[in-house]
């Protein structure tokens, strides 16, 4: 869903995977400490994906046409002018 939207997501997912990857591999032998540069830029893309997620506005898409069938039905279609 997030690429679909934000086509630089997937960008921004295979980085924060990578990050991960060794950040995690890195933390098996030692811990890391909290002002790594690994773990401050985990921390600025977090941000970044906040920020986007905060500003992304939901759209409900309609995939089938409206139709309505009572308007249709009700007489020949063609509207009357206003009386003046």
């Amino acid at each position: 869903m997030l690429t679909r939207a934000f086509p630089s997501g997937r960008v921004v997912l295979s980085c924060v995977a990578a990050l991960l990857s060794v950040v995690i591999g890195h933390g098996q032998a030692e811990a890391v400490s909290p002002d790594s540069p690994g773990i401050r830029m985990l921390e600025e893309i977090q941000a970044v994906i906040t920020e986007l997620a905060e500003q992304a506005k939901p759209s409900v898409v309609n995939l089938f046409p409206i139709t309505s069938t009572s308007r249709l039905h009700e007489g020949s279609g063609e509207r009357t002018p206003n009386a003046s």
